[in-house]
């Protein structure tokens, strides 16, 4: 029996050089930025809004630093 294999190289994701995708991913990476920054902002008013003292498992009943 005879094995007929075919190796198709698949092209690396910086391979891609047009405009489109450049554009799309200039984009993407606006976009994860400000989510970034959206989420930093939320947290750090969350703990300056918060008068209690924060423990090693949960930060003032916000749900950040809770595990599980």
């Amino acid at each position: 029996m005879t094995r007929n294999n075919t190796v198709v190289p698949l092209c690396q994701s910086e391979a891609i050089d047009d405009p489109l995708t450049a554009i799309l991913r200039s984009g993407a990476r606006r976009l994860l930025a400000q989510a970034i920054e959206a989420e930093a902002e939320t947290f750090l008013a969350t703990m300056k809004a918060c008068n209690c003292r924060m423990g090693a498992s949960a930060w003032c009943g916000t749900g950040w630093g809770r595990s599980g």
